[in-house]
């Protein structure tokens, strides 16, 4: 018991546990041992939580959200209810998923010829603009993603081309008659054209305006005689 509670008051406490264990071990059920035991296990838990909680806020200023998340949730493990843990693990799981949506972008650009995508990253962008100190990882994630966003929100050159007694249609974009040729500026995607002529079988189109690519060329002509 006396080193046991030596070691307590010098910090080592896992040499006050070994200690008490020894003592309960003597004289199994002594209280003095079991409450030496209980204050050495709790300083060891909180040291532990230290411990964590350090890797973890080292781990976030560096912007590495999963290695911060992961010693976040060791913390949680020891003390269920430790509100810096539980606050910390919220935000890396949030600013983990941010950076994993960017990534995915950087990697995957041509995913913006979808508006659905655009409009998705715009809203993304959005909301990071709410984060109060963006650390130079973000910063450079954003400032990148912008700049794609720009870029496949760039309309570019389609240019219909017809035989002058075709009525061309271009579903969400217009209708533009008998045409023999039209430039279209279209903002990246997937698009249909139909052409309708009397005496003549329509026909169906798809065609696609990708951001950087030249612009391309359209045919679209009635030739089948009903």
């Amino acid at each position: 018991l006396s080193a046991g509670y030596a070691a307590l008051a010098a910090g080592r406490h896992a040499d006050a546990r070994r200690e008490f264990k020894a003592a309960l071990a003597v004289q199994p059920g002594g209280a003095e041992a079991r409450d030496g035991l209980q204050q050495a296990e709790f300083q060891l838990a909180q040291q532990r939580l230290g411990e964590l909680l350090g890797k973890a806020a080292e781990a976030a200023a560096a912007e590495q959200w999963q290695a911060a998340l992961q010693q976040y949730e060791a913390a949680l493990a020891i003390d269920g209810a430790l509100g810096t843990a539980r606050e910390g693990k919220q935000q890396a799981e949030t600013r983990r998923a941010l950076d994993q949506a960017l990534e995915q972008i950087t990697r995957e650009p041509a995913r913006l010829n979808e508006a659905k995508a655009r409009a998705a990253l715009a809203k993304l962008l959005a909301g990071a603009t709410a984060i109060a100190a963006p650390g130079p990882r973000l910063q450079a994630q954003l400032a990148s993603a912008r700049t794609l966003l720009a870029d496949y929100s760039t309309p570019v050159t389609v240019r219909l081309r017809s035989d002058g007694e075709t009525e061309v249609t271009v579903f969400r974009v217009g209708s533009f008659g008998p045409i023999d040729e039209k430039a279209l500026e279209l903002l990246p995607g997937d698009y249909i054209a139909v052409g309708q002529r009397a005496g003549y079988r329509d026909v169906r189109v798809e065609f696609s305006g990708r951001a950087g690519q030249p612009g391309s060329d359209v045919i679209v002509q009635c030739q089948q005689k009903i």
